[in-house]
């Protein structure tokens, strides 16, 4: 559910941007309304636990010209981790 809301994000400021005219670098996400989280099952299926990665870094690379060299990197640190 996390990575839609993040894929949504980040389509949004794809179309956003379909204005400008050549290639266009996203590197800004607001952090107060994103999060990148995950849940892990334990014991057979019986609980869960679920986490929160505290830091993180995407870049969107994009030229409404030529779609298809759209190219994402998220960079995730595994050390600041909640729960």
């Amino acid at each position: 559910m996390y990575s839609t809301a993040i894929l949504a994000s980040v389509v949004l400021a794809v179309f956003v941007e379909t204005a400008v005219a050549g290639p266009v670098t996203f590197a800004r996400f607001d952090k107060n309304h994103s999060t990148i989280s995950f849940e892990v099952t334990i014991l057979g299926g019986i609980s869960s636990v679920a986490g929160q990665f505290m830091e993180y870094s995407i870049t969107v690379e994009y030229d409404p010209t030529d779609p298809t060299t759209t190219s994402i990197l998220a960079v995730i640190p595994v050390g600041p981790l909640a729960h």
